[in-house]
């Protein structure tokens, strides 16, 4: 059997592998929750009582997923000029929404049964000062 050409290849949407991208660096964001080195980071303090390592990091994993999805397109492709803007904010968006569907979660479920670091303090930390609601509003406005 022969490998298939270039053409016959299956072409996967932009927007979709800006969410697929999204969603990776969301995944690693739970992992990163669930063993417990956000929490180690939160005692880090970059800005004392203003920014953590932790909430750094979370913001991190957002630009990076959506810089990851709105890098240049190859020569010849034919995305629109202004879509990896669109790409970048749909990537971040992404990667926020699993980070609120853990924060979600936490708030329903025990969930240390199954891993030690879903505390209430991971909680908090997830849902910023401002409760599970306002929390989970701007993880995913962000």
């Amino acid at each position: 059997m022969s490998a298939p050409t270039p053409s016959a290849r299956k072409t996967v949407s932009p927007l979709r592998q800006a969410a697929v991208t999204g969603l990776i660096f969301g995944a690693v964001g739970v992992h990163l929750a669930v063993v417990g080195i956000l929490m180690m980071f939160n005692g880090r303090w970059i800005v004392v009582d203003t920014l953590s390592l932790a909430h750094a990091t979370l913001i991190g994993l957002g630009i990076g997923a959506g810089a990851m999805a709105a890098r240049p397109a190859p020569a010849g492709s034919a995305l629109l000029p202004g879509s990896a803007l669109l790409r970048g904010l749909l990537a971040g968006a992404a990667a926020a929404a699993v980070l609120a569907a853990l924060a979600l979660a936490m708030s329903l479920v025990r969930l240390q049964g199954i891993f030690t670091a879903p505390t209430p303090a991971l909680l908090q930390l997830l849902s910023l000062p401002l409760g599970l609601a306002g929390g989970l509003a701007l993880l995913l406005a962000g």
